[in-house]
């Protein structure tokens, strides 16, 4: 006859073992990425980039922008003195002019309007790229959870005062914790 204790601690010790196994495969690490964003002034003073979407695209902003034809199809009296440079920074100048005069002139302004609708316009096209959206605190710090580990592009546009910066940040995420600090010295664009 067995010995019902022996039979008992064997059970035991095979029922910890099994649920330490389960409790192991159930702990996956969640996958992370944190974001603080700020802009520096000469000043010394730091601004947060507060309520500020941010977005992971699957490819660069500048691709996209091109690939949608983004300067081609502003209106004419914004596309010809721009028509030179680079879509990112015809970008910066549409979303920088969009939110600094946008603020300011009345809802009839047909210029503002077209600046409008071209910054929603790369915007939406944007949007059809992107993988994964956070929006920053007031402190302007924001995490992108769930995040599946790979390459991916961090993109982001702010205007304070006289400055804009647009971010278009190759980045990769690994398994775990990932954090980003994003100022004037990793934008894309400054000024």
């Amino acid at each position: 006859m067995k010995n019902p204790i022996k039979q008992f601690t064997s059970y035991l010790v095979f029922i910890s073992a099994l649920l330490l196994l389960l409790n192991q495969s159930c702990a996956k690490q969640e996958t992370v990425l944190s974001v603080e964003a700020a802009l520096i002034f000469n000043s010394g003073d730091v601004k947060p980039v507060a309520r500020t979407e941010f977005l992971l695209l699957d490819k660069d902003f500048e691709t996209i922008l091109q690939e949608s034809n983004f300067i081609a199809d502003l209106p004419e009296e914004v596309k010809s003195p721009i028509s030179h440079i680079s879509s990112l920074k015809a970008f910066a100048l549409v979303a920088f002019g969009a939110q600094k005069y946008g603020k300011y002139s009345d809802s009839q302004s047909s210029d503002i309007n077209k600046l409008s609708l071209s910054l929603a316009k790369a915007m939406t096209v944007a949007k059809s790229h992107t993988v994964y959206s956070a929006t920053t605190d007031f402190q302007g710090k924001a995490q992108f959870k769930d995040v599946k580990g790979g390459e991916y592009y961090l993109f982001g546009y702010t205007s304070a005062g006289e400055s804009v910066a647009v971010w278009n940040l190759k980045t990769e995420v690994k398994s775990g914790q990932n954090s980003i600090i994003l100022d004037q010295n990793n934008a894309e664009i400054t000024n």
